[in-house]
């Protein structure tokens, strides 16, 4: 098993370029003649990228946000299966089965979206939230 951290964007980028730029081409999706960029023989190298001034939303850097979920892959088996403008979904291998194990992830699920209590379909209270918790198979957040 390989780490996110262990590789380089741009050097997967490229070669992923090489192996299948020939597919495109066989498709249509490369024209035969001149190319503008990004296409070509060669690899381009990463598209230029905007810092945003704001944090949208008034979210936390999305590094921290991977860093709590990578927590829950270790602990709880957890994998992103959606991600939206707003919204983030995990399937859960191993969740809590006791209330009492439910009640400390129910704390860092507030902690993690204060959004998860008080809107429907979550429950209004910790406790009945950490309820909720307790055998699900699925964790869903969304931020207003």
């Amino acid at each position: 098993m390989s780490s996110p951290a262990a590789h380089q964007p741009a050097d997967l980028l490229a070669a992923w370029w090489r192996t299948y730029r020939g597919r495109a081409e066989d498709y249509g999706l490369i024209p035969a003649g001149p190319a503008r960029a990004p296409g070509g023989e060669t690899w381009p190298g990463l598209a230029p990228a905007q810092r945003s001034a704001a944090d949208p939303d008034e979210h936390a850097a999305a590094v921290s946000f991977a860093a709590v979920v990578r927590s829950w892959e270790d602990r709880f088996g957890v994998r992103v299966v959606g991600v939206g403008f707003a919204t983030l979904h995990l399937s859960v291998a191993a969740p809590p089965l006791c209330l009492e194990d439910a009640r400390v992830l129910a704390a860092e699920h507030l902690a993690f979206c204060p959004d998860v209590l008080g809107q429907a379909p979550h429950p209004h209270t910790l406790a009945a939230y950490a309820e909720h918790l307790v055998d699900a198979g699925a964790w869903n957040f969304w931020w207003d």
